[in-house]
């Protein structure tokens, strides 16, 4: 989603760009569950997208609820982190879908994007750098940015004393549905808020994600704008259709 971000704001900017995608598909892995975008990253986002997409954004993410809980294995609250709510949502916090917010930073960037194109290496002449991949094809430009992930590998080639080096520790995580049945027995402090719940050993993380507007509804609010430039609202919405939850981890 970074190298995503960066695309839509060099196309802002004016500077041409060229984005290529292991993947074979968007939908090819619908990893991961939510995230929280904290007020540095919505400024990015907000500076980055065209305006339609960044309301689409907005729409279709959640309230992350009243800062951070933390409780004991008996739910007892220890703290509370307080929980800003600014004017301006370019200043705020969001609880966004991994998938919606994909779908959203690929929209309007159909022609730059090219899927199935898994990076093996790089050569520099000096001049311009050449992106090779793995079905011997390649992309030369002025410059190279690396935005795949963790396991790099032009940070390999570029930074190769760079080492990983694993934390030893491990999480699991899942997500319950919210629905008229599960929140009768949900406590309610775990569908409102992000909460650190401390027992004597680990922890468990949980969090809401619950939209701030359903799909149909932002796609008929949005519609107009985003043809207009463009975009189909419908497919920048393809994933916002999955219902509420609970994540916890």
């Amino acid at each position: 989603v970074g190298g995503l971000c960066l695309a839509q704001g060099l196309r802002q900017a004016g500077v041409p760009v060229q984005v290529y995608e292991r993947d074979q598909a968007p939908d090819a892995r619908l990893q991961g569950y939510r995230l929280n975008i904290e007020p540095v990253g919505s400024r990015a986002l907000h500076d980055c997208l065209p305006g339609q997409l960044w309301q689409l954004l907005v729409a279709t993410a959640g309230d992350p609820g009243p800062g951070m809980g933390v409780f004991t294995h008996r739910l007892r609250l220890l703290m509370r982190e307080p929980g800003e709510t600014p004017a301006d949502p370019a200043d705020g916090t969001h609880a966004v879908s991994r998938a919606t917010l994909r779908r959203v930073l690929l929209a309007g960037l159909e022609d730059v994007v090219s899927f199935g194109k898994e990076f093996t290496r790089y050569s520099d002449d000096g001049d311009q750098v050449t992106a090779h991949f793995a079905d011997g094809t390649s992309a030369a430009g002025t410059f190279l940015v690396g935005a795949d992930g963790a396991r790099s590998r032009v940070r390999q080639q570029f930074l190769p004393h760079a080492r990983v080096t694993g934390t030893g520790g491990f999480g699991v995580g899942g997500k319950l549905t919210l629905t008229d049945e599960t929140a009768r027995w949900l406590p309610a402090a775990l569908t409102r808020s992000k909460n650190m719940i401390m027992p004597r050993k680990d922890f468990l993380f949980t969090a809401v994600f619950r939209r701030r507007m359903n799909t149909e509804a932002a796609a008929e609010e949005l519609r107009g704008p985003l043809e207009a430039a463009g975009i189909d609202a419908d497919d920048a919405l393809r994933e916002a259709k999955e219902p509420d939850y609970v994540m916890w981890a």
